[in-house]
């Protein structure tokens, strides 16, 4: 198997990313960026995605290049609402472009309201296409509510 860790410099995605090389090749992804410290699942950073106003608008990375068809990837993210959002539903997307049209595939998710403001949760799913050769790879976490604002780790 191999595996992409988003965030993969960080405390968790190092520390992951040493149990998953043993199972086989990993790809670290981290823009080594500061981000917030409001909402740190480990470390001391995290990103806050605030400001939205479609269920789909939130972080995503550009994965074309990274990831090989026919492969199988492990991909986790820490998730947790901002103080004071309603419970909601987050899920890790992965937006595939082909000359036929636009594939949208759930990778992981949570239950309805399965992410609150009080703890982070962690989504993880595997991931693998096949078929036509993508002109876009576009991983992305997005939400059931428009407006919801959390903090991916």
């Amino acid at each position: 198997m191999r595996a992409f860790i988003v965030g993969g410099a960080g405390f968790i995605g190092s520390h992951l990313a040493d149990r998953l090389v043993e199972q086989g090749p990993v790809t670290l992804y981290d823009n080594l960026s500061i981000g917030k410290t409001d909402f740190a699942h480990g470390g001391t950073h995290s990103l806050l995605t605030t400001g939205r106003t479609a269920g789909f608008n939130g972080p995503s990375l550009n994965v074309l290049g990274t990831l090989t068809k026919g492969a199988t990837y492990q991909v986790s993210a820490w998730v947790r609402l901002t103080t004071g959002t309603p419970a909601t539903q987050l899920k890790i997307t992965m937006q595939r472009s082909l000359a036929s049209g636009t594939q949208f595939d759930t990778v992981a998710q949570s239950a309805a309201t399965g992410v609150t403001d009080g703890a982070f949760v962690q989504l993880t799913g595997l991931y693998a296409f096949s078929g036509d050769d993508p002109s876009g790879l576009l991983l992305y976490i997005e939400s059931a509510s428009a407006t919801a604002s959390y903090s991916p780790t």
